[in-house]
């Protein structure tokens, strides 16, 4: 999870990309990681453009417990009411 973080910052050292960080994230997100959850959540959200995609991740992630996970989910839908949970 911290290389995709890395890659999708280009921390000196890494290339920015976002498709390889979908990628590491996707693959730990599938074993149940919520950290990997929240910041694939995070990625489809703001970056990709998928609100309703990014909410399902992060929801998974809410859902074990992941305080910035569940703290995303309330603000941004009290920010904008159109934003509905799956």
């Amino acid at each position: 999870v911290l290389l995709a973080k890395w890659q999708l910052a280009g921390v000196e050292g890494t290339d920015h990309d976002p498709f390889e960080a979908q990628q590491m994230l996707e693959t730990a997100a599938q074993t149940g990681n919520a950290e990997a959850l929240f910041e694939l959540g995070k990625l489809y959200f703001d970056d990709l453009g998928n609100k309703a995609k990014g909410l399902e991740y992060l929801q998974q992630a809410a859902d074990k417990q992941h305080r910035a996970a569940q703290i995303f989910i309330q603000v941004a839908t009290s920010i904008a009411p159109a934003i509905k949970m799956p």
